[in-house]
């Protein structure tokens, strides 16, 4: 080794050794150890093997696509990067989708920044061209997106990830394969559920939800009523319940019809139900309520749970979840009565708490908007609040937006926050909403607020309802939500620890408001 070093330093011109061969290499190394003599025949070899190597070759990739969309003026560059602090999280994507109507996209310089981002999906609308090249080219940066990606891959690729990749990978790789092909994602999902974990199998079946359909899924969810994991069961349960020609959804009608015992008016009060009806009033129905004294095995094994929650009887438990799998429908085309009239009586029974919580979970599950508004009006508030946000979404948007200045006026700004959160404001009704709103904030209640400050949850619920209100206002409106932001900040200055621990709030709400304020003097549309 000694000598080929020698001969690198000085130049083969110089050193008349011309080994041509590992042997003839070897001879060149002088007496040593054995040791020794086997490392420098080592190096010999990586040199030798190394020895006239040629630079490779390859071929460079086709240039990203010329650009159809104009680069954000320089003027907002700065407010771009606003956009990526923190500060800004709720308001971001508001502000991309308006740059992106204004057919621009992101400037070169912050294409490193916002891919290297967790949230860099929201960006996807301004990259442009050279943005979604690069992208391509760094698998990091398609981490969030693993569904998109295998869209371009053929069945057997992706059947080779939902066997051997991570969960999150095989579950994007069930969803892709199910857009193309429904038939071999069953094929996929149900071979190997059992084998899966139980929180695998939960999250398997989540994923399978949009695709699952009656007719070719509901023996397997039956299969899975006997699943080990009672998370599992309920799930099964809950979708077959769904459908009323499955299996399930008939015998737990059956079950509660069996329970509930309905008897409409003209039979529960004979003679007296035809005096009223002539002089023009309504008699109601009449209900017996008998929920089993010990859960039978059937119920369990249809998905009810056997422990109550703290503070509720089993009965009532049984009974309420029972009911919460039955369409609400059915029991007004049993009694052949209005719904007001149904939730009357209910409300009335020894059973109501269970029954009218049932009532309301079953008409989120079923999406019953018919049943949605009359619970929102009639339910009492101790039941109503825990199905509010549910239902709300399910209410009309001409009785969202009523409610929604009652709720206002009354100071529940709870309520409002949650309504206001599933309801796009339309122009007509965001006066009178913020003329509600800046009454309640008159300079007058002001000063009684920090006299005695708000319940314990009204005022961080009114700023989330002015966060809310930010978010879905129209452009003509945000000026008042930033005036009525603004009216707060007087709260923050009292020496009042309750009022000064939401100053931070309260200045995000205002930097906020006045960035969509210049966004929306900067891009018109």
């Amino acid at each position: 080794m000694e000598a080929l070093t020698l001969q690198a330093l000085i130049g083969t011109a110089n050193h008349h050794d011309e080994a041509q061969s590992l042997p003839e290499i070897d001879a060149l190394l002088g007496q040593h150890g054995r040791e020794r003599k086997l490392l420098l025949q080592a190096g010999a070899l990586a040199v030798y093997r190394r020895a006239g190597w040629q630079p490779g070759s390859m071929t460079l990739p086709q240039p990203a696509p010329p650009e159809s969309a104009q680069e954000i003026p320089a003027t907002l560059h700065p407010t771009i990067h606003d956009l990526l602090h923190a500060q800004y999280d709720e308001i971001r994507s508001w502000a991309l989708q308006r740059l992106c109507k204004k057919g621009w996209r992101l400037p070169y310089q912050f294409l490193p920044s916002v891919l290297a981002r967790s949230d860099r999906a929201e960006w996807m609308v301004l990259l442009g061209e050279r943005g979604r090249w690069l992208q391509a080219w760094n698998l990091e940066w398609h981490t969030d997106q693993p569904a998109v990606a295998m869209t371009t891959m053929d069945a057997v690729q992706r059947e080779q990830i939902w066997l051997e990749q991570s969960f999150p990978l095989r579950c994007a790789a069930l969803a892709a394969q199910a857009d193309a092909d429904l038939a071999t994602a069953r094929t996929w999902i149900q071979a190997g559920f059992a084998k899966e974990k139980a929180e695998q199998r939960l999250a398997l079946l989540h994923c399978w939800q949009p695709y699952a359909q009656p007719a070719a899924d509901a023996d397997w969810y039956e299969r899975l009523l006997a699943d080990r994991s009672q998370a599992v069961r309920q799930l099964a349960a809950s979708w077959l319940a769904s459908h009323p020609d499955t299996a399930l959804a008939q015998r737990l009608v059956s079950r509660a019809k069996d329970v509930l015992v309905w008897e409409k008016s003209s039979e529960a009060v004979g003679l007296f139900s035809k005096v009223r009806a002539a002089i023009g009033q309504k008699s109601k129905p009449s209900l017996r309520v008998n929920p089993p004294q010990d859960l039978p095995k059937e119920w369990e094994r249809d998905g009810c749970i056997n422990t109550p929650p703290p503070g509720m009887g089993p009965r009532s438990w049984w009974l309420q979840q029972l009911v919460a799998l039955v369409a609400p429908g059915t029991w007004t085309a049993q009694v052949q009565a209005d719904i007001p009239t149904v939730i009357t009586v209910m409300a009335e029974d020894e059973w109501a708490d269970a029954l009218l919580a049932g009532i309301c979970e079953a008409t989120i599950r079923f999406q019953d908007h018919a049943w949605a508004s009359v619970l929102s009006e009639m339910l009492p508030k101790t039941i109503l609040q825990g199905y509010r946000d549910g239902l709300y979404k399910l209410l009309p948007v001409e009785q969202k937006q009523t409610l929604l200045i009652e709720l206002v006026e009354q100071a529940n700004y709870v309520a409002a926050a949650e309504i206001t959160a599933s309801l796009s404001l339309s122009g007509h009704f965001e006066q009178p909403l913020l003329s509600s709103l800046k009454k309640m904030l008159s300079k007058s209640r002001l000063e009684e607020y920090s006299k005695a400050h708000i319940h314990a949850a009204g005022f961080a619920e009114l700023l989330q309802l002015l966060q809310q209100l930010l978010l879905v206002s129209s452009d003509t409106a945000i000026h008042a939500i930033t005036e009525r932001i603004d009216d707060l900040t007087v709260l923050t200055t009292l020496p009042n620890w309750y009022y000064q621990q939401y100053a931070s709030k309260i200045a995000r709400l205002s930097a906020q408001a006045r960035l969509k304020q210049h966004l929306i003097k900067e891009i018109p549309l």
